[in-house]
């Protein structure tokens, strides 16, 4: 053990003490959301599916589709969901377990004043801690990934047979995980040769990483036709030129989002010119400034992401704060000459050093309390819950029908999963005529995949753009900015004028009444209408 060095066994307690107590704190933020944010809810969906016997479909009876991201986290869901019908609050424990293990992986070789310095910037990061907590998404399980494989690469102190088995283990979980393991770890493997100068040692993970690359493409043809998952086709544009300018956009905004992220990409700048002074002898300054510098860009190459808080950033966090702190710890005390202070100055060092560690954590305070208002993270979480709310509406309005209506929408995830009808992804990441329609991607960020001439194709029964105004018709009547664009102009458009009408369909239910308001087809109004079960209002006669 490094001297100085934290005790591995009186580590675990404590860290996930305070992952839980940052964890509390950033969900009382966002008014402690239950549900997740709403693409989470894409993985529930899925994993009730497949917990149910109808394997990889988003709607029950429908094509098969790979409208997720993580095959691994689709899979954990689905044996959570296999035992308990509310997978929330035991997804929510995993994800603190794994932030917990992220932690411990970067902390366990560090000597206790860097250890918590590490913790500190780590966990002073709300958006760090709500990506990787709160959302219930898969960041947590993929960060977990990747600081255990940049542990490997660092910790010399295990064996070669150990640690090459054990990278093996972590590339095909990784291959799993996300489809930018494809990218990252040959990185790391690489990494890994240099550290430990044997390809014996890297063979076991290389197989493993052909092999569970080429598995996993031969099942994605199999099952569901394509070699990548459908978020790639619905999400990514064609354009190299359009996802780079978009993805420098990504980077530069991340970089200038707080003092921590430009403190961190200063020093990755700072670490790679010290590994050309020394002639890249440096290993382990070498390992962590090729990762923290392939984590800033692996991003730009699919054009970032059009989530608050940077959530492709935050599953490489505590990557770029090892850099920092190595840097800090490791690279400057070698060109940093200190002459032997008197006690003058050297209690006004202390002072200064104080005094900025406070200005520090005041504007971290700051940080976390606006953080709501400086992101647009809490709508996601606003969107869910708007979702499961039209589902459960729809299901008791039309509950007299003989079959459900599709409904048509933006935001599908809490939808689908409390509405027992068939769900129309108009972004195309769960619909594969929709992902597939050979459209040009360019527009507005993972939501360009929408043609008109495709809604034509599906012809939903309703269209329910925004969720959240999805309850009376006033509220349906309000045009957004933000729908009209993703949709293309398709409310303005004559065809669909011709065959959709907006209005509210109300059904009194003792004791209560429960209505949906949204954009009906005609012919669907129509034989509402006739059934004599419900009252219609349509725009414009109330």
């Amino acid at each position: 053990m490094v001297v100085g060095a934290v005790p591995f066994y009186r580590m675990p307690i404590a860290i996930v003490l305070l992952t839980c107590a940052a964890t509390f704190v950033v969900s009382r933020i966002f008014g402690f959301p239950v549900v997740g944010v709403d693409d989470a809810n894409i993985f529930f969906a899925y994993a009730r599916n497949i917990a149910a016997g109808h394997g990889f479909v988003f709607n029950v009876g429908g094509e098969r589709v790979e409208g997720f991201t993580s095959l691994l986290w689709t899979l954990i869901c689905a044996l959570v969901a296999s035992v308990t019908s509310h997978p929330e609050p035991v997804l929510l424990g995993l994800n603190i377990l794994l932030v917990s293990v992220t932690a411990m992986c970067c902390v366990r070789s560090m000597s206790r004043l860097w250890a918590c310095v590490f913790l500190i910037l780590l966990f002073c990061d709300a958006r760090f801690v709500a990506w990787n907590t709160i959302t219930l998404m898969d960041t947590a399980l993929w960060c977990s990934l990747i600081a255990a494989s940049a542990a490997l690469v660092l910790d010399e102190r295990l064996g070669d047979r150990q640690a090459g088995w054990a990278m093996a283990c972590l590339t095909a979980l990784a291959i799993l995980a996300r489809p930018e393991a494809l990218l990252w770890m040959p990185v790391v493997l690489l990494l890994f040769y240099v550290r430990r100068r044997s390809a014996r040692v890297v063979a076991p993970a290389g197989g493993a990483y052909v092999v569970a690359a080429g598995l996993l493409t031969i099942f994605r043809v199999a099952y569901f036709g394509f070699p990548l998952p459908n978020t790639f086709y619905a999400k990514v544009s064609p354009s190299v030129g359009f996802n780079l300018n978009e993805g420098a956009r990504y980077l530069s905004s991340y970089v200038l989002s707080g003092a921590i992220p430009l403190l961190c990409v200063v020093a990755i700048g700072l670490s790679a010119a010290h590994l050309c002074y020394v002639r890249f002898r440096d290993t382990p300054t070498l390992a962590i400034t090729v990762l923290a510098a392939a984590g800033l860009l692996m991003p730009v190459a699919i054009g970032g992401d059009h989530f608050g808080g940077f959530r492709f950033y935050q599953t490489v966090y505590p990557i770029f704060i090892l850099s920092l702190t190595n840097c800090l710890s490791r690279v400057l005390p070698d060109y940093v000459s200190v002459p032997q202070a008197s006690r003058v100055r050297h209690a006004v060092a202390l002072l200064g050093t104080a005094l900025l560690a406070a200005a520090f954590v005041m504007l971290q305070i700051l940080d976390w309390t606006s953080v709501e208002e400086r992101t647009s993270l809490s709508v996601e979480f606003a969107i869910a819950e708007a979702g499961r709310e039209l589902g459960d509406r729809a299901n008791h309005v039309f509950a007299n029908l003989p079959n459900l209506p599709s409904i048509g929408a933006i935001t599908v995830g809490g939808l689908q999963y409390a509405y027992d009808g068939a769900v129309v992804d108009l972004m195309g990441l769960n619909n594969l005529t929709m992902a597939h329609n050979g459209g040009k991607r360019i527009g507005l960020k993972s939501h360009a995949a929408f043609e008109k001439s495709t809604f034509y194709e599906l012809k939903p029964m309703m269209l329910m753009p925004l969720v959240q105004s999805s309850s009376t018709l006033p509220d349906a009547e309000k045009r957004s900015n933000f729908a009209d664009y993703a949709l293309k102009g398709l409310l303005n458009d004559p065809q669909f004028q011709e065959s959709y009408r907006l209005a509210q369909v109300t059904r009194h239910i003792p004791p209560k009444t429960v209505s949906v308001a949204g954009w009906f087809r005609k012919d669907f109004l129509a034989n509402l209408r006739q059934s004599g079960w419900f009252v219609l209002t349509e725009a414009g006669t109330y």
